[in-house]
């Protein structure tokens, strides 16, 4: 199955459902392209989705609004995106994402990745092959912050020189001999300042 990823459902609007309570367990599984909610006490599963739509998943999780975001790699399709689901009717209702190298928005991550709610509304998504983090606005999906690991980019940029090719859909970091990021974080200033302070380092951090 794969499960790269398990969260407890936080406080939300729809606690009155009980596959919603706080306090039940979300798990990600990439190889049957599901996430699932587990009941706490009877341990079952009792929400699923994906099956019919993800494509190697990653990092799903509950927003304080209800909402279930995920990186949805698309490891066999040729693309990523990043889908944010109303798990009440199972309807998609953002997206971001394109669909062909070169396209607006396009990024492709066939194994791990992450995604994380900014302050904004906006997401950090974590592109994890290309060693690639970016910030991008919810409304207007443009970027706001981008960063690339320049060691992973050259290495990018020499395969595609020497190949043609971004990339196969069905990459192995290990047969292309790359090295790749896991997943990006960001941590406010104050959570900063106390792993500082815990360790005797000065607190001049802005």
């Amino acid at each position: 199955s794969h499960m790269n990823s398990v969260s407890l459902v936080p406080p939300n609007p729809l606690s009155s459902d009980p596959r919603f309570r706080p306090g039940n367990l979300m798990a990600t599984l990439r190889n049957f392209n599901t996430i699932i909610i587990i009941d706490k006490e009877s341990e079952k599963i009792v929400w699923q989705w994906g099956s019919d739509r993800l494509d190697g998943p990653h990092h799903g999780h509950m927003l304080p609004n209800g909402r279930i975001v995920v990186f949805d790699n698309g490891r066999q399709r040729g693309y990523s995106q990043v889908l944010e689901l109303d798990p009440k009717n199972k309807k998609v209702e953002w997206e971001y994402g394109g669909k062909s190298y070169g396209e607006k928005n396009f990024f492709y991550s066939p194994t791990r990745g992450a995604v994380q709610l900014m302050p904004d509304g906006g997401y950090l998504v974590s592109d994890a092959t290309n060693g690639l983090f970016f910030w991008v606005r919810r409304e207007s999906k443009e970027l706001r912050w981008y960063y690339q690991d320049p060691v992973i980019k050259k290495m990018k940029d020499d395969y595609m020189a020497e190949h043609g090719v971004i990339m196969p859909k069905n990459h192995r970091n290990r047969q292309l001999k790359v090295v790749a990021s896991h997943r990006g974080l960001w941590l406010p200033t104050s959570f900063i300042k106390n792993i500082l302070a815990a360790g005797g380092a000065p607190r001049s951090v802005p």
